[in-house]
């Protein structure tokens, strides 16, 4: 009897014996997707703490202690968190750029995860390829949260981009809508507050972006039906930038080549740029105005 429960395990896929290789499963056949240009996510180490061990898949020099095993193809593992294995982020790993996850505690399903796998490996390109796509975080606390009327004209920008991804029909004319709120937002905001904002669109939007690709995610889903409230600056930006990528993907197919070319360039600017000749308008009610 023993014997043919060893016999049925050793028989069973890696992934259903080992979680974590059901996850770089995903990854790779998510990795196999035209993403980015000039992003290979197959070819950037991973580092996975799964709750007991830490896993360095394809990594060039595992540090000291790290075994090879069979159970997920092209990893090194050892038993305990890894300290530069911190949190859903990019690390140096001796000596080597390398995207991290923590398994959730609650547990996660391995497509999700091998998808926020997806946007940590973008970043690690990023760094590389687009030092310069950031926001400052200094100008995250002198952001304005205070002006009420700078507020209420990002409540109706956020929504307006809600709307644009979720009717096709009217995409661009809730776009066009979105952007000339944005434009009357960044007169009472300030600069350093608006590039703020523009360089976490680039950042953390992107990344996103990438990761609702990888997934196929629905896109009326990416912005929260409730928007953002006053302190949610950064948050938005995995909403707001991701969408604002989609509707270039709509709109300017090569927005990618164009925003990658020249450092100067910002998601906004571009999709006023490919929305410019579009004559219709969208607009929201007096009753919706007032409620915000």
């Amino acid at each position: 009897m023993r014997l043919l429960l060893a016999s049925l395990l050793l028989a069973a896929p890696l992934a259903a014996q080992q979680p974590v290789a059901a996850l770089v499963t995903e990854y790779d056949r998510m990795a196999a997707r035209p993403l980015w240009p000039g992003f290979t996510p197959a070819a950037t180490p991973v580092a996975i703490y799964d709750g007991a061990r830490t896993w360095l898949v394809r990594h060039p020099h595992p540090p000291e202690g790290f075994q090879a095993t069979s159970l997920v193809p092209g990893a090194h593992v050892i038993v305990g968190r890894l300290a530069a294995v911190r949190a859903n982020t990019h690390a140096d790993i001796n000596g080597t750029p390398t995207a991290t996850l923590l398994w959730p505690a609650a547990g996660g399903e391995p497509a999700p995860l091998a998808a926020v796998l997806i946007h940590e490996a973008f970043h690690v390109y990023q760094a590389r390829a687009h030092p310069t796509w950031f926001g400052n975080e200094a100008h995250r606390f002198t952001y304005p949260v205070t002006d009420s009327a700078a507020q209420a004209l990002q409540r109706l920008e956020t929504e307006a981009f809600r709307r644009a991804l979720a009717g096709p029909g009217s995409s661009a004319c809730w776009g066009g809508r979105a952007l000339a709120l944005r434009r009357e937002r960044a007169g009472r905001i300030g600069a350093d507050a608006m590039a703020y904002e523009r360089g976490n669109d680039l950042n953390e939007g992107l990344a996103t972006w990438v990761q609702w690709v990888a997934r196929r995610g629905p896109w009326d889903s990416i912005i929260p039906a409730a928007g953002f409230g006053p302190d949610g600056v950064r948050d938005r930006t995995y909403a707001v930038g991701p969408a604002q990528a989609e509707l270039l993907e709509r709109f300017a197919p090569r927005w990618k080549a164009e925003l990658s070319a020249d450092t100067a360039r910002t998601l906004d600017g571009l999709l006023d740029q490919a929305l410019a000749p579009v004559s219709c308008r969208a607009d929201f009610t007096r009753a919706e105005t007032d409620s915000v």
